[in-house]
């Protein structure tokens, strides 16, 4: 059965106006408690950044590539090219996460990262955070975690930084790969 014309808008405005409810509540909450600790003569604290930053992610996928780098006919590596988003100043790669669920499997996703604009030297190293003006590729090894994506398959893949919302993306692999091995995804 198909759904209802219009239906996509109205389930994203739902989730757009959900996001906002929540974070309307943190924000007030956070100035109930400046507002109660001024009136009571004691010194106002600190708004919580970490509860305003986790609303949001920490991370932009510019690109997702899919690669078929084995003898196999599925996607075995994904490209993500990835930036910092939104208010976030940084995000420590080092200890962001990465996974991927499909019909063929799901679980964790080690990753390399290819640093592509990396001005202040931020992502080398064996701390890597990526800056605002930085712009990396995280490399997904699917094979490592036993999952390929074969053609016409959908597919999440999540990028957890440690310290803000995951970055999800809701992906689909091409009806035929023909003799192709190199893919934009969407």
């Amino acid at each position: 059965m198909a759904a209802p014309e219009g239906a996509e808008v109205g389930i994203g405005a739902l989730t757009v106006a959900t996001v906002g409810l929540v974070g309307f509540a943190i924000l007030v909450s956070q100035g109930a408690a400046l507002f109660h600790a001024v009136a009571a003569g004691g010194a106002p604290q600190a708004l919580d950044h970490h509860a305003v930053d986790s609303l949001l992610p920490a991370m932009e996928a510019v690109q997702v590539v899919g690669r078929i780098q084995g003898p196999g006919h599925a996607i075995d590596t994904l490209e993500v090219t990835v930036r910092v988003d939104g208010a976030a100043s940084q995000v420590d790669l080092g200890a962001t996460t990465s996974s991927v669920s499909s019909p063929q499997g799901a679980g964790q996703v080690p990753f390399q990262i290819r640093a592509v604009r990396d001005a202040d030297g931020s992502l080398r190293g064996a701390d890597p955070v990526m800056t605002k003006d930085d712009l990396a590729v995280l490399v997904l090894d699917l094979t490592a975690a036993g999952i390929a994506l074969p053609p016409g398959t959908a597919f999440r893949l999540g990028i957890q930084p440690p310290d803000s919302r995951a970055l999800t993306l809701d992906l689909h692999t091409p009806a035929s790969y023909g003799a192709n091995r190199v893919f934009q995804l969407s």
